[in-house]
């Protein structure tokens, strides 16, 4: 039979419970707390056997039952757990309907599970699931170990304490979590050295941290901080600025960032005591229609001043680079770095490229031994021990590039390792000091030398010769007088004296064409030719070579005659040699000329053969010091002293060539001017 439970008393007396509910409950912070309190409560209320409030796990959404263990509901024993309300009481809850039992006895509903309620001792209950309308989350139970009507009353008080168990736990937990997000966002903030600020426009102070105020150089924290308080922080030379900024801001409701210098409280005010700080906010409207700014803020003085020393640095860096690239591509020596491995080329200056004689982008990641394949034999032991981190200085090489064929070339090079940071061998550098000219130079002055002293020699010979000369002409001066003297013995002391002449005659010429000039003297074509002509006239014989000479020019020119005619003995002995075992003819002439490009008058001698002709390449290199195609006979040096004595006399030597097949030849022309 079901008890009948005293009513609930007019809902003025469950306003007033209600009422005492929230009284006890509003200072708590906990909400299983407040649930506890709400069951004991409305049990004492109600006077039921016990009140249950429960929360579903996670994992009985999963598994779609309400319950696994006790714990998890924390039912005070021998309460019935609710996986053994049966099928219909699950399916009620589920659909957010309060599930009510007056008698577990006879209801149906219940039948499979019967001996749980009495093994609980529940013979009525009252479960209500909240939240309403949405998925199952929690459930309040009202249990009876006696069977009972309940009342409609009842049951509204049960619904509405379910209500507010659910909406204080939701309110409790939605609180626990903001207080843990504000720390979270506290510990964040002073991890990140931030301090923040709220401001509701138009108050009169502004919420700072306790960091923001550290930022700002205060030990405490001001309460009255203002806008304009801030602004006074600020560096003159920011001010103007970051007000636009925020004035800007204010009226488009966009968010404001900026970095500003400050200055903190209590320093003064001087560029040392400035601070950097970085700023960023942004707006809130309430539906108050009250209008915030939230903002964090930053020290990043730091962070500022590692830049400046950072781009400092960089200046500094870039200063020293640009000496040190200045230096590298106009020093009068060559620069030139290989890769470790292959030797390959990776940089060269302006003066290594006039070397090789090939633009960079033709040098560049070309191998060495491809460049100067005749230097490589010598050059790869060096560069190897180079690479295994020995220095090596002034190593004198010698040889032709492959870039400029035909080119004996001389240099002075130093090589040495270059390292990365770690010590590793990066690189080989290589100083080039091009010495072909002063070996020219000094082969040129040997050369010089040996002249002079053939010269000398030549002069001595000559001078000693002219002494015994002048005793045997006078000795065949007497014996021509002799009385009786048979005719055939007259005639031939006259042949005898003719070739004595010939003898003291080439002895003659020989001492003037050797003699050095202290100035120069005034002198005609054929005064210049004829010694020179006269010490080539046996090779011409003996050489089946004709000589035409034409002279259309008497007037004199002023040079040091000795140097000229040496210029004329090269010509003359390079025309000679061009036809040597073939034949041919050598002419030379003489005349009055102006030079074309310079408008002067003077004489011009030219020395003309009809041998072979030269190639390309030979005039290409025609007056380079040591350039011969005589072989083991030629010095190399003729042309070019010839080139020098011509250039000091302010005169020009000029030629053209052909080695065409029956157009062949060269012509010297050389060029005096005539002065006074």
């Amino acid at each position: 039979m079901t008890q009948q439970a005293p009513s609930i008393p007019t809902p003025h007396r469950r306003a007033r419970f209600l009422d005492r509910l929230d009284a006890a409950v509003a200072s708590l912070t906990d909400a299983g707390e407040v649930t506890r309190i709400a069951c004991d409560l409305l049990r004492d209320d109600l006077r039921a056997s016990r009140c249950i409030y429960a929360e579903l796990s996670q994992r009985e959404h999963e598994s779609s039952s309400f319950g696994e263990d006790q714990e998890h509901f924390t039912f005070p024993a021998p309460a019935i757990r609710p996986r053994e309300f049966s099928d219909a009481a699950m399916i009620s809850l589920r659909a957010g309907l309060t599930f009510v039992i007056e008698n577990t006895e006879t209801d149906p509903r219940i039948a499979a599970s019967r001996e749980s309620y009495r093994q609980a001792d529940v013979q009525a209950l009252v479960c209500v699931p909240v939240p309403k309308n949405q998925p199952l989350a929690a459930a309040l139970a009202v249990h009876s170990q006696e069977a009972r009507h309940w009342t409609p009353q009842e049951i509204d008080l049960i619904e509405q304490v379910a209500v507010r168990c659910w909406e204080s736990t939701v309110h409790l937990a939605t609180l626990q979590e903001l207080r843990e997000s504000e720390e979270n966002l506290r510990l964040a903030m002073e991890a990140a050295n931030f301090g923040y600020y709220a401001y509701e426009l138009g108050a009169p102070h502004i919420k700072i941290s306790h960091r923001f105020a550290r930022i700002f150089g205060y030990e405490q924290t001001p309460e009255d901080w203002t806008f304009d308080r801030w602004v006074e922080h600020l560096h003159p030379e920011d001010r103007d600025g970051i007000l636009d900024v925020v004035q800007t801001s204010e009226l488009h409701n966009s968010s404001i960032e900026y970095e500003s210098r400050i200055f903190p409280a209590g320093v003064e005010r001087t560029e040392g005591n400035v601070r950097w700080v970085w700023l960023r906010a942004r707006y809130s409207h309430r539906e108050s229609g009250r209008r915030y700014r939230f903002g964090v803020i930053a020290d990043i003085t730091e962070r500022k001043q590692a830049e400046a020393a950072l781009e400092a640095s960089r200046r500094e860096a870039y200063r020293q680079w640009t000496e040190l690239e200045a230096i590298y591509q106009t020093a009068p020596i060559g620069l030139s770095l290989y890769s470790a491995d292959e030797f390959r080329y990776l940089r060269v200056n302006d003066v290594q490229m006039g070397v090789i004689g090939l633009p960079q982008d033709q040098i560049i990641g070309r191998p060495f031994r491809e460049i100067a394949p005749a230097l490589w034999p010598a050059c790869e032991p060096i560069l190897r021990r180079v690479a295994a981190g020995e220095t090596i200085r002034n190593v004198m090489l010698e040889g032709e590039l492959s870039t400029r064929p035909g080119q004996h070339r001389y240099w002075t090079v130093s090589y040495m390792p270059v390292r990365g940071e770690d010590g590793t061998i990066r690189a080989v550098g290589a100083v080039i000091m091009e010495t072909t000219a002063q070996k020219r130079a000094e082969q040129a002055l040997i050369q010089s030398e040996k002249l002079a002293a053939v010269g000398r020699l030549a002069s001595s010979i000559s001078h000693e010769i002219n002494n015994p000369l002048e005793a045997i002409t006078n000795l065949l001066y007497l014996a021509q007088h002799t009385e009786g003297l048979p005719q055939e013995a007259a005639d031939a002391l006259i042949l005898a004296e003719k070739e004595l002449m010939r003898v003291s005659q080439i002895a003659s010429q020989t001492l003037r064409f050797h003699r050095q000039a202290t100035k120069p003297t005034w002198v005609t074509a054929v005064d210049l030719l004829k010694p020179v002509v006269a010490l080539y006239q046996g090779r011409l014989t003996n050489s089946n070579l004709r000589l035409v000479e034409e002279h259309r020019s008497a007037e004199p020119v002023q040079c040091f005659e000795n140097d000229i005619r040496q210029v004329l003995n090269n010509l003359i002995g390079n025309a000679i040699d061009a036809m040597k075992n073939v034949g041919g003819r050598v002419l030379i002439r003489s005349r009055e000329a102006t030079d074309w490009k310079t408008g002067r008058r003077g004489l011009r001698i030219t020395v003309a053969d009809s041998g072979s002709g030269m190639s390309e390449t030979t005039r290409r290199s025609i007056f380079t010091a040591f350039y011969t195609t005589k072989e083991i006979n030629g010095t190399g040096l003729g042309l070019w002293i010839s080139f020098g004595i011509v250039g000091k006399h302010e005169g020009v030597l000029r030629f053209y060539s052909s080695d065409r097949p029956g157009h062949s030849g060269t012509v010297f022309s050389l060029f005096l001017p005539r002065y006074g």
